[in-house]
């Protein structure tokens, strides 16, 4: 025994070191740099830059719904594991199998055998093959091989059809496809569409289809496709001449259910903008009789849009999805007493919607509705049952982080225009350590993607960022979605330069804040964001400490599009790149065509293989930079794509790790 007891002290004071004497080296060469990134003026990141990234890494407090077993228990998964709760008794256990993780900003489907369909990106350019997985065995089969990527796709009740729509980045040739899941060997080609399609359903005699098309974010179409011919029609004739919006995101990001039918096949349910008042900007819900071809609007007009829709199983609810500046919560239409009522309000703990994820998930037999909230304290998984009004947390995250010393608001800041839409500024957020001093704190504004998109309330990331001591503003600068269809075109084409004096407007707000210091302000974003960060620097250089930029978008005036992802997206957004009036407009805010004007500090990271930012554009202004004499670090990371797809968890490290490093080299000087 004591022979025993002498090896494992040995192995013991063995180990602890090693631990030292990595430490010691770490301390003398700082953070290895992978060798599959690129960098260019980085210097040396101490250790004890990834130390503060560990440190202040919170586990991520989220619950992908997934969908329901053979024995109706609600499936989902978190980052650490896959859970099901238990349909009798709502006790939360572990899932003895493999649940789907999905592509980003897509969902999962169960089929009747228990085996899940699902987007899966095969590399770092976003190219995406439709997989079949087994849960109990973790093996999957490919279904589908996208050329460039599967999108969407949607399965018939019975389980007979698979309907797969497929876009061509080289070409644009964009197709939908028919399957027998029976046999997919043998894909029918059916039509092909411009723009990205969701399929929305399918006619009780399943001869038809029902698919949205996007051409961009601003527009859509609502299909009735014939499954034997492939012929597509408009459901809607008014839709040849009318432009719509389906609300909260753009259908081609967020694979939200808005047209669904009822079993009788008669009356259906759509959510798009109507025809006047707060309807003419947001979206609502409209009932439609396919044989009367008449609309009927059910929803109420209210200050914010509809983003999901689902009906119970005895089909007497329609559930919806509601968001208000970023507050989502839960209504219903009550389609025997012809009422919308409140299901779940609570401004504390708003309903989470993460991007690859249902808002929200109906019960298959009874009346009762799953979903998750948060808060900057905690998430939830909630049960609530609709005929009994009852409402019960069924799973409690204590893995989220619990920081009683970080404060947040809401606030709206004027800008250049007193009216954008219905809004008279810009709606933004702001995180703070609790006061202790009357010290002003610094700012670090950070600018979420898009820009047709929007930041939610309770940001972890922008939280955990007030650990460094600033205070942190995520503003919905104009052009967000969930703010109206006007404020979300305020940007567009030859408006692009508002984006841009709308920062300025936010240094005024902040300089008039007591304790808010504007003479220490970090602008930081990634994709859209990193083009905010870029151009804030080159049109008003003064104002700010510097930036950091990841993955930015260039706005690179010779280049076609950003990307063959952003077909349609790209020339309702940004506008045609060949007229000259087009052209010009982009020049006066582009980073690539005003990155000599950059003289503030600037960190960028740039994925090599980003399908959505040219990486050759981004080296352009790192060159434009370096020949002006800029302050520039560089880091590109030769396997990663646009959303983080072929990073790894070094080259992550490093980053976040170089990040805190550049943050705190800003505040010295």
């Amino acid at each position: 025994m004591k022979k025993i007891l002498k090896i494992i002290k040995w192995i013991f004071l063995s180990i602890i070191g090693l631990i030292g004497i990595l430490v010691v080296v770490l301390l003398i060469i700082g953070v290895p740099k992978p060798g599959s990134l690129i960098t260019k003026n980085v210097p040396k990141i101490g250790i004890g830059s990834a130390i503060s990234v560990l440190s202040s890494s919170a586990a991520p407090n989220y619950s992908i719904l997934v969908g329901f077993d053979n024995n109706q228990n609600l499936l989902f998964r978190k980052p650490y594991g896959s859970f099901f709760a238990n349909s009798e008794t709502d006790s939360i256990l572990p899932f003895p199998g493999i649940l789907p993780y999905p592509a980003y900003g897509s969902s999962a489907r169960r089929l009747k055998d228990g085996t899940f369909l699902y987007l899966n990106v095969k590399n770092a350019e976003e190219d995406r093959d439709l997989l079949r997985l087994n849960v109990q065995t973790g093996q999957t089969d490919t279904i589908f091989v996208g050329n460039s990527s599967v999108t969407g796709f949607g399965i018939s009740p019975d389980n007979s059809i698979l309907l797969v729509y497929n876009e061509d980045h080289t070409t644009s040739k964009n197709t939908l496809y028919k399957l027998s899941l029976a046999d997919v060997s043998t894909p029918k080609e059916l039509c092909s569409f411009k723009g990205l399609v969701e399929v929305q359903g399918f006619d009780a005699k399943m001869e038809n289809a029902y698919v949205l098309q996007s051409i961009s974010e601003q527009d859509g179409k609502l299909y009735r496709v014939n499954l034997e011919t492939g012929v597509a029609e408009l459901e809607f004739e008014e839709e040849g001449q009318t432009k719509f919006f389906h609300g909260t995101q753009f259908t081609w990001y967020s694979r939200h259910q808005r047209f669904l039918q009822t079993k009788n096949d008669s009356i259906a349910y759509y959510v798009r903008t109507g025809t006047s008042g707060l309807s003419n900007e947001f979206s609502v819900i409209w009932e439609y009789n396919k044989n009367t071809k008449l609309l009927t609007q059910r929803s109420p007009e209210l200050e914010g849009d509809i983003g999901h829709i689902a009906l119970t199983a005895d089909e007497r609810y329609l559930v919806y999805y509601y968001m208000n500046k970023g507050f989502g919560k839960l209504l219903a239409y009550d389609r025997i007493v012809g009422k919308n009522i409140t299901l779940y309000d609570d401004y504390e703990n708003p309903v989470q919607v993460t991007y690859s994820n249902h808002p929200f998930l109906i019960h298959p037999q009874n009346n009762k509705v799953y979903f998750s909230k948060y808060s900057l304290n905690s998430t939830e998984l909630c049960l609530l049952d609709i005929e009994r009004a009852s409402f019960k947390v069924i799973d409690l995250d204590h893995s989220a982080p619990t920081n009683p010393e970080i404060t947040f608001e809401e606030f709206t800041y004027p800008t250049t225009d007193s009216v954008i839409g219905v809004m008279e500024g810009i709606h933004s957020y702001i995180y703070k350590p609790k006061q202790t001093s009357d010290k002003k704190y610094p700012v670090l504004v950070m600018f979420h993607g898009g820009p047709d998109a929007y930041d939610e309330p309770y940001n972890m990331s922008a939280a955990q960022m007030t650990q460094n001591k600033f205070a942190v503003i995520t503003p919905n600068y104009r052009g967000s979605t969930g703010y109206g269809v006007s404020f979300e075109k305020s940007d567009d084409q030859d408006k692009r330069g508002k984006q841009i004096e709308d920062v300025k407007a936010l240094v005024d707000w902040i300089k008039t804040q007591k304790d808010l210091d504007h003479e220490k302000i970090i602008l930081m974003g990634t994709s859209w964001g990193g083009f905010m960060t870029m151009a804030s620097l080159a049109k008003y250089p003064d104002l700010f400490l510097g930036g950091i930029s990841i993955n930015g978008a260039t706005l690179d005036p010779d280049a076609q599009r950003e990307s063959g992802l952003l077909v349609g997206w790209d020339e309702a957004e940004i506008g045609d790149r060949t007229n000259p009036e087009i052209n010009a407009a982009i020049r006066q805010v582009s980073p690539v065509t005003n990155a000599q004007f950059i003289s503030k500090p600037l960190l960028m990271y740039q994925g090599a293989r980003d399908a959505r930012v040219s990486v050759e554009s981004a080296r352009k202004i790192v060159k434009a930079i370096e020949e002006n004499g800029g302050n520039l670090w560089y880091i590109e990371a030769s396997s990663a794509g646009h959303t983080g797809d072929g990073q790894s968890p070094l080259e992550g490290i490093y980053l976040f790790s170089a990040i805190m490093q550049f943050m705190d080299e800003l505040m010295e000087e």
